[in-house]
């Protein structure tokens, strides 16, 4: 199985916060018998989110993104992967309880 993971942020570009996600993911994977084939490091702008996924989605059978500028407003991440895999976004309330619970 072909593995990539899309680390998202200029932050990580500029050098100014170090990429763990990565080591941490590849470990996780190697745990289920699994190993990263590639990792793109791209900018939180829609249009590099837009083709980093494209891309991905065409050569790897298993994506997995991180990163993105977080929950807040200019954050077009969930949108734009959302856009290009022809779905919509629905908030679940159900689901952000569950979530509120794990974490509290």
């Amino acid at each position: 199985m072909h593995c990539e993971v899309i680390c998202i942020g200029t932050e990580i570009l500029l050098g100014t916060t170090l990429n763990t996600n990565l080591s941490f993911i590849g470990l996780q994977l190697d745990d289920c018998g699994l190993s990263v084939a590639c990792e793109v490091c791209i900018p939180d702008t829609v249009d590099d989110i837009g083709s980093a996924l494209q891309t991905a989605l065409n050569r790897s059978d298993l994506v997995i993104t991180v990163g993105g500028l977080g929950p807040t407003v200019d954050d077009m991440t969930r949108e734009t992967i959302a856009e290009i895999l022809g779905m919509r976004l629905e908030y679940r309330e159900d689901e952000a309880e569950r979530i509120r619970r794990y974490f509290s």
